[in-house]
């Protein structure tokens, strides 16, 4: 880990203060994804206003396919925003097409319903000055019921690399928290549009695959409300079926990678986390009723665990239906919610849930 203080965004890497306000000289688009979103786009976008950073060059605000007055509150009541109108195509499209429109060296995202802090943008600017190889930055989240933590703008940069990112899969910071270099991202190619969850994952693994590096701040820099909620409503077992074809050859293909790092991953390691990948796709995929797809999933799991204990549990699995994992999660967070209860509980559970995760038990 990286130490990020007031100094890393100071002028000695040639940024300067005026008015209490950053300037650095890199400029960055924000792009704002929006659907229905009449609700929670003015706070989004004020939350942009708010910024500590001088720099930010434009808003452009993809109106995905709104049937309420989204654009026209945009319209309206920041004429200096730039606002795009598409036909529905989902976040993954409506990013995409704003980077296209974009035109600074730098491009954010920040979903319609979520709010930057306002030391956001200043403070991962400040990394890209820093520590020039970083071509991506993200950060730490709160969500709507949690305080805003207090005012001490010192963090820590973490490197996402293949040994410190693997171990992590799925990877979940939020689109909200990005700020990636466009040169980059153009490289790269933009988000998978055919993919409503785990886009963001996808992308960043396809990043590392290529060799670029990525950041993680590890402090909280943005809210996001009731993300969770319309993700479920808006989620079907199309879009997890596409979403498991997507995503499961790239960790494969990861994990690859992954197994050349033996002095902090060895090929045992890297077995594992790929066995829990399977085995938590399993489940989702089975509550979706796709089981063709999760019993290849089990029996991935199974031929790469080494633990004698998971590879019973695989075979066992193939026979359940899916209301035995709904039963699962049920025991699962009925005894999160007992631990917790107790003193101290908070902490105790972490420990019972690191020694379950350690023997495969959950």
């Amino acid at each position: 880990m990286e130490e990020i203080t007031r100094e890393t965004r100071g002028c000695e890497h040639e940024t300067c203060v005026a008015g209490g306000r950053i300037q650095s000289g890199l400029r960055v688009s924000v792009v704002v994804p929006a659907y229905n979103a009449q609700d929670t786009i003015e706070r989004a976008i004020n939350s942009i206003y708010a910024q500590t950073y001088d720099d930010i060059h434009e808003i452009i605000v993809v109106d995905d396919g709104s049937t309420d007055g989204t654009a026209d509150i945009v319209r309206s009541r920041y004429p200096e925003v730039t606002v795009i109108q598409q036909a529905n195509t989902g976040s993954p499209g409506a990013r995409n097409r704003g980077v296209e429109a974009s035109s600074g060296e730098y491009v954010a995202f920040l979903d319609d319903d979520d709010e930057w802090l306002p030391e956001k943008t200043a403070l991962q600017m400040g990394c890209f000055r820093a520590y020039p190889g970083l071509v991506m930055t993200t950060t730490e989240s709160l969500t709507d019921d949690q305080p805003s933590p207090v005012d001490d703008s010192d963090g820590l940069l973490q490197t996402l690399a293949f040994d410190t990112v693997f171990p992590r899969i799925p990877f979940h910071c939020g689109c909200s928290g990005w700020i990636v270099r466009r040169t980059a991202f153009d490289q790269c190619g933009g988000f998978a549009v055919h993919m409503r969850r785990g886009q963001d994952t996808e992308w960043m693994l396809r990043a590392l695959l290529l060799g670029f590096s990525l950041g993680l701040v590890t402090i909280p820099l943005f809210r996001y409300y009731g993300r969770s909620r319309r993700q479920e409503a808006e989620k079907t077992a199309e879009m997890v079926r596409k979403r498991h074809q997507v995503l499961s050859p790239i960790v494969e293909s990861y994990g690859v990678l992954a197994a050349q790092y033996p002095a902090r991953l060895s090929h045992r390691q890297v077995d594992r986390k790929i066995a829990e990948y399977y085995w938590a796709e399993a489940r989702e995929l089975w509550r979706w009723g796709l089981a063709t797809e999760a019993r290849e999933c089990l029996s991935r799991c199974s031929a790469r665990s080494k633990a004698l204990g998971l590879r019973l549990l695989c075979s066992l699995a193939h026979g359940l239906p899916g209301p035995f994992y709904a039963l699962q999660d049920v025991l699962v967070h009925g005894a999160k919610g007992a631990v917790q209860l107790l003193p101290g509980g908070r902490h105790l559970w972490s420990r019972i849930r690191s020694a379950l995760n350690r023997y495969y038990l959950v």
